[in-house]
């Protein structure tokens, strides 16, 4: 099994060797993410799904899909078997842009599969903005289960490319905080382009965590 704090300290520091250029588009971001999540859960022995829509990963586990949500595609799923039974470990969304529908979207599509953690990569800003997001698609789910991993980049315009925080919260199903990870953005100029970098990469739980709260400005 893959913990949250191995999935945010392992993208943090695998980030640096994705070279995210300052001349690149956001969207470039989303595809190398993608493509460095595809590459780990294979080799972390997984099965797995990617673009495939709910109808095919509901009937693989034996289950039925809601039928607003069979043609609806999640990027990224990680699977595994046990006595020949399918079971889901993951299931990834990077969204890049702020916009509130598709926010909405990404986390309906995160709360319906059966999967331990739930994983949304997203650019934002509005923390508040973004719980409430959240607060919303899981009273309309009904909940959920498992964990719900956000990894939330303050990139949403070219001025915030190389400053600010990378935040990681972990959140379980009640929406009460689990687990809480920092990593500090910096950007440095490496002849033609400016490449982003994570650094000082940091994870707190349990009493690491309450302790590391109470010191927050």
């Amino acid at each position: 099994m893959v913990e949250a704090r191995e999935i945010f300290v392992g993208f943090s520091t695998y980030y640096n060797s994705l070279r995210i250029t300052l001349q690149e588009s956001i969207a470039t971001n989303t595809t190398r993410i993608l493509s460095y999540m595809d590459s780990l859960g294979r080799m972390l022995g997984y099965e797995i799904f990617s673009e495939l829509p709910f109808s095919s990963l509901f009937q693989q586990i034996g289950r039925e899909c809601p039928q607003d949500m069979m043609r609806r595609r999640p990027d990224i799923c990680w699977g595994y078997r046990h006595n020949g039974k399918l079971s889901y470990e993951l299931v990834l969304e990077s969204e890049q842009d702020m916009n509130d529908e598709k926010l909405e979207g990404d986390l309906k599509k995160l709360m319906l599969l059966p999967a331990r953690i739930r994983v949304l990569y997203c650019s934002h800003n509005d923390p508040q903005r973004l719980t409430a997001l959240i607060s919303k698609a899981a009273q309309e789910k009904g909940g959920f289960s498992g964990e719900l991993l956000l990894i939330v980049d303050p990139w949403v315009t070219r001025i915030g490319f190389g400053t600010g925080e990378l935040e990681g919260v972990l959140l379980d199903p009640n929406l009460n905080q689990k687990g809480l990870g920092k990593a500090t953005i910096t950007k440095i100029d490496d002849g033609p382009s400016t490449v982003r970098y994570f650094k000082d990469v940091k994870w707190w739980e349990g009493r690491e965590l309450a302790r590391a709260m109470q010191e927050r400005p």
